[in-house]
């Protein structure tokens, strides 16, 4: 639940970010009458997402074995991927930066009031953020769908308060702090879902008959079994796998794959948000 609720978290805040520079813009520009079709095109966009994921998963959640488990490792992959570019491209255009671009967006529509397009425009970019994470929360779902849903839900509705909030005192509120924590324990989350897709890619390459030699040997077997609280699926583990990696054991490759994400990317973290 926990990492659905932090990507969904980090996502839905975006959209309100970004809706409340639109709407704000807007107003500012005495052009107050266009706001409602922003209102519409954020919740068109909404739905055309979540009809998108409905389809998603009827397509790809129910896949035999070992098609299933090819698909996990590519759907891991593909969002540990997405996720990091999306989110060293937020820290590098954040701020003042972002806030540009939009207004020169939103500028080329208000000087012809162009409903469409302010309406498109504001549909266009919830669209893009809701199939993000769609695509980032696939792996979790197919794991897990109630707890993702449950981590969804509740992502989804304290960045709405939080965006509320903002957009009512937004000068009371560091929103640059919470992007760069929320950004370090995305950093953590992505290296597990890097690290569990080489897993599930192994274990299809085992079904395969495909060996892969050490890297798919594991490195530690700790012998704890699937109902101990300390399980990677345990109350208590859990939380260590999502913010961790953390697993009762692991191949030599998911190992690397994980170590080397961290050593890269948490200290880049650190160092784009510092330089701002």
């Amino acid at each position: 639940m926990f990492a659905p609720f932090v990507l969904s978290f980090r996502e839905i805040l975006e959209i309100g970010l970004l809706s409340i520079l639109i709407i704000t813009y807007l107003s500012r520009a005495g052009l107050g009458h266009l706001v409602k079709y922003v209102w519409h095109g954020i919740i068109g966009g909404a739905v055309i997402s979540v009809i998108l994921g409905a389809i998603a998963w009827q397509v790809f959640g129910g896949l035999p074995e070992p098609y299933e488990k090819l698909f996990e490792a590519v759907a891991s992959v593909i969002a540990a991927v997405v996720l990091t570019v999306v989110f060293f491209w937020l820290a590098r255009h954040r701020g003042d930066l972002l806030e540009q671009k939009l207004q020169k967006h939103v500028d080329a529509f208000k000087e012809r009031e162009a409903i469409s397009g302010i309406f498109f425009f504001a549909f266009l970019v919830v669209l893009r953020e809701g199939l993000e994470i769609v695509l980032f929360l696939f792996p979790y779902l197919i794991k897990d769908p109630a707890n993702t849903i449950l981590g969804f839900s509740a992502g989804t509705f304290t960045a709405l308060v939080l965006s509320f909030a903002m957009y009512r005192y937004g000068t009371h509120i560091d929103v640059n702090k919470i992007f760069y924590y929320s950004s370090l324990i995305i950093v953590l989350i992505v290296a597990g879902m890097l690290g569990y897709g080489v897993h599930e890619f192994i274990e299809f390459l085992a079904f395969r008959g495909i060996e892969i030699g050490w890297l798919g040997q594991f490195v530690y077997d700790l012998h704890i079994p699937s109902s101990s609280i300390w399980s990677h699926k345990g109350i208590l583990g859990a939380p260590f796998a999502i913010l961790f990696g953390y697993s009762t054991k692991m191949e030599w490759a998911r190992l690397l794959i994980q170590i080397a994400y961290l050593s890269i990317f948490i200290p880049l973290t650190v160092r784009m948000y510092r330089q701002r």
